[in-house]
Order: C-alpha cells, then sequence, then structure tokens
C-alpha cells in the first residue's frame, strides 16, 4: 500500500497518509494541500533461528521459546 510522508508548508506538521490514484494530500492539521512529500524509508522484519542466534538469553537452552529474539 503507497503510504507516504508529508510535512506541511503551512503549519509545519509532519504526517503519514495513504494515497489512492490521483489524491492528494491534505495536511491533517490545518487542511492545506501545500504539502510537500518527504524522503522516507522502508522497514522489513528479519527473524532469526533462536537457537543458533547469539541474541537468544537462552543460547544452549531448552527454555526458549523464540520470544527473545524477535
Amino acid at each position: 500500500m503507497p503510504l507516504f510522508e508529508f510535512s506541511c508548508k503551512k503549519c509545519n506538521k509532519n504526517f503519514e497518509i495513504l494515497i489512492l490514484g490521483d489524491e492528494k494530500a491534505q495536511c491533517p492539521k490545518c487542511k492545506s494541500l501545500e504539502v510537500e512529500k518527504q524522503f522516507s524509508l522502508f522497514s522489513s522484519v528479519k527473524t532469526v533461528d533462536c537457537a543458533n542466534s547469539d541474541v537468544c538469553k537462552h543460547r544452549n537452552s531448552h527454555s526458549c521459546n523464540n520470544s527473545c529474539c524477535h
């Protein structure tokens, strides 16, 4: 989904908004259409094999339920 970050030129509010098709971004605070698209990074989730991880608090133990590695 196209989620973009913007900064309002009128009130300086930074916000994220879902933009579909030809929709224009509008500031949720002051309703201005004078907004500037911001550079943003994407994130991803990486899973770790807990038994083979140096991160695991329970390494070499049978009590690990993977919750410490995610």
